[in-house]
């Protein structure tokens, strides 16, 4: 259990102290909505307004509950869940606040036609990590992503140095080749982050596309497109067959993309509860 303060942002909750609610267990479903009850006395008595869950913490840690493991297994990195976290969640009060999902391609030699593209009128050049030095891209990566999400619900910015700490094991892992670098002249505007997934059955090799960001305004749009496919490209140039686009807001943009490639696979939730007696309706996001 932990007290965090949200980021100044554009979501509904930007004036609200919050509380998040991390790993949940219990024997049964009377003890964890008692539990939850404690826990969001606990909140409001640290000032807490408004409580989510789940969250370890804060969205760079893990967060949301997964709806249905209809699809098979987990891919790597995916939320583990127990299935009833959500009915603990909505007997004590809970109800969703927020909705992602993760899509299916099965095609990773696919485009799109020029109707669903849009031109980039900068300059950009498009190529893959492979021969850099990770650690040379970390401040211009971080620029990228803070740029990107700060748009995204409850995002809370990280400072570069907590930032490369979080994301160097994933860099000292991934192959080069599947991390693609949108660059103007010297500086990075925009990039595709895929790995591999160790737990995808041995029939289906698959990548997972974990993160695709691009600078913010018009300037670059249509550059989403062109990432991504050069991310499939570059799955398939390695064997890939498949690839997971992971755990995306349902008012994302990359959803909005990844739709004209992909299939439904899992959706996902975070839960939320007014704390004391402020009651009313939880707006959605």
């Amino acid at each position: 259990m932990a007290d965090v303060r949200l980021a100044v942002g554009p979501d509904p909750y930007r004036r609200h102290h919050l509380g998040v609610l991390g790993h949940l267990d219990a024997s049964d479903t009377q003890a964890a909505v008692m539990f939850l009850g404690e826990a969001g006395l606990a909140l409001e008595r640290q000032g807490c307004t408004f409580a989510l869950g789940p969250m370890d913490g804060n969205t760079w840690q893990g967060y949301r509950c997964a709806l249905n493991w209809d699809n098979g297994p987990p891919f790597w990195g995916e939320p583990q869940t127990d299935p009833r976290w959500v009915a603990w969640l909505t007997q004590a009060g809970f109800v969703p606040v927020a909705r992602y999902e993760s899509r299916l391609c099965q095609d990773l030699t696919q485009t799109q036609t020029p109707r669903w593209r849009r031109q980039s009128p900068a300059p950009v050049r498009l190529t893959s990590a492979q021969g850099s030095d990770p650690e040379k891209l970390l401040a211009q990566i971080h620029g990228v992503v803070m740029a990107s999400f700060q748009r995204q619900p409850f995002f809370q910015p990280l400072p570069e140095v907590v930032f490369a700490q979080q994301l160097r094991p994933v860099l000292a892992q991934i192959d080069p080749g599947l991390l693609t670098l949108a660059w103007v002249e010297t500086h990075l505007v925009g990039f595709a982050l895929a790995l591999p997934d160790p737990l995808a059955p041995v029939n289906q090799r698959r990548i997972i596309l974990k993160t695709l960001a691009v600078l913010p305004g018009r300037t670059y749009g249509g550059l989403g497109y062109s990432l991504l496919e050069a991310a499939h490209r570059a799955g398939a140039a390695q064997g890939y067959r498949q690839a997971i686009h992971a755990l995306m807001h349902s008012r994302n943009s990359s959803l909005n993309l990844s739709r004209h490639y992909s299939q439904p696979w899992r959706d996902y939730v975070l839960m939320g509860k007014w704390l004391g007696d402020r009651g009313g309706a939880v707006p959605p996001m």
